[in-house]
């Protein structure tokens, strides 16, 4: 597994951990049958990306732009340590929420269906560096498709990032949308839903993975 600001950790795709060796919260016991990533790599994996991003961005202008709702958790671990890092930055972190999405009962829909956009405030995004955070780039249509919107609001001036916590590997994703600048993991290709927790990735007997955010389990 290599980790540098170029690649995504890669988990392999058949890699996995025995349930035995984690404390598994009762009401998920009969589901789980393995853990992909564990929290400590999580929680270590989220403090480097966030240094990358201060790394590349600098001390500018900066909006984080949390994509709900999946990418709550995420964002929020995100933004607290970024907020740690710049603390002699002049320019304080602005914090925006839109909600998009572009799958109807685990499908793809081909179409992204976007809201929140009419609340921005569009002259405050002007020759800003705004970062997009999202949890999960799947075939990328969403993240394609919110870059272009913001890539018209923030002006020559300004510059559009994304940042994925998880990327998968997928014959889905398209040339044009597959770029993101920072990405903490780069899992096997399976349908993927989330807990609102925070926990580990975990292998669900019927081929799904979920990903659960670290509270105070393991």
């Amino acid at each position: 597994m290599e980790d540098n600001k170029a690649f995504p950790i890669e988990i392999e795709d058949n890699f996995e951990l025995p349930l035995s060796e984690f404390t598994i919260p009762e009401c998920y016991k009969d589901d789980l049958s393995a853990v992909l990533i564990e929290q400590e790599k999580i929680l270590e994996r989220i403090d480097k990306m966030a240094i990358e991003i201060n790394t590349r961005i600098g001390e500018k202008p900066l909006v984080m732009i949390c994509i709900l709702k999946g990418s709550f958790k995420f964002f929020s671990d995100l933004l607290q340590k970024l907020t740690k890092i710049r603390l002699q930055c002049s320019w304080p972190i602005r914090v925006e929420f839109i909600r998009a999405k572009s799958y109807l009962d685990q499908i793809s829909t081909g179409n992204v269906l976007i809201e929140g956009m009419d609340s921005l405030d569009n002259e405050g995004l002007k020759g800003a560096q705004v970062v997009l955070v999202d949890d999960i780039i799947d075939t990328g249509l969403t993240l394609s498709r919110l870059s272009e919107k913001f890539k018209e609001i923030v002006g020559p001036n300004g510059h559009i990032w994304k940042a994925i916590l998880i990327s998968k590997r997928t014959t889905f994703v398209k040339a044009e949308f597959a770029f993101v600048d920072f990405v903490g993991f780069s899992v096997p290709d399976k349908l993927i839903s989330f807990f609102r927790l925070y926990f580990a990735w975990s292998l669900f007997p019927k081929g799904k993975w979920y990903l659960t955010f670290p509270f105070s389990f393991i």
